[in-house]
C-alpha cells in the first residue's frame, strides 16, 4: 500500500481550507448585500410612514382652523392659510418620496387637485 506524502497532505488541506474560507467570504458578502438593500428599503418606507403622518397631522390642524373659519371667527382665517401652506408643502413632499410609482403618483396628484 502507498503512503501519501506529508507535502501531498498539506497541500490538500491548504486548497480545501481555502475553498471554504473563499466560500464563506462570499456568503458573508452575499448576505451583506442583501440586508443593505432590505435596510434601504425598510428606510424608504418609514421615510415615507413620516412623511404620511406629519400630513395627516397637519390634515388635522387645517380641519380644526377650517371650522373656526366656517363658524364666522376671522382670527381662524391666518392659522387655516398658514395651514394649507402647510399641507402643500407636505404634498409635495410625499409626492418626492413615490417618484416611481406611477399609480400613487395619480392619487398624489388628485389630492394635490382637491388642495
Amino acid at each position: 500500500m502507498k503512503r501519501i506524502s506529508t507535502k501531498t497532505i498539506i497541500v490538500t488541506v491548504f486548497v480545501t481550507a481555502s475553498f471554504c474560507v473563499a466560500f464563506f467570504v462570499l456568503a458573508t458578502y452575499s448576505n451583506w448585500r442583501q440586508t443593505k438593500r432590505q435596510i434601504n428599503q425598510e428606510n424608504a418606507s418609514l421615510e415615507l410612514l413620516m412623511v404620511s403622518e406629519k400630513l395627516l397631522s397637519h390634515l388635522d390642524d387645517l380641519d380644526a382652523n377650517q371650522t373656526g373659519y366656517v363658524k364666522d371667527k376671522q382670527s381662524f382665517n391666518t392659522y387655516y392659510q398658514q395651514s394649507l401652506v402647510t399641507l402643500k408643502k407636505d404634498a409635495s413632499l410625499l409626492t418626492k418620496q413615490i417618484l416611481n410609482n406611477t399609480e400613487r403618483e395619480k392619487e398624489i396628484l388628485q389630492l394635490e387637485r382637491i388642495i
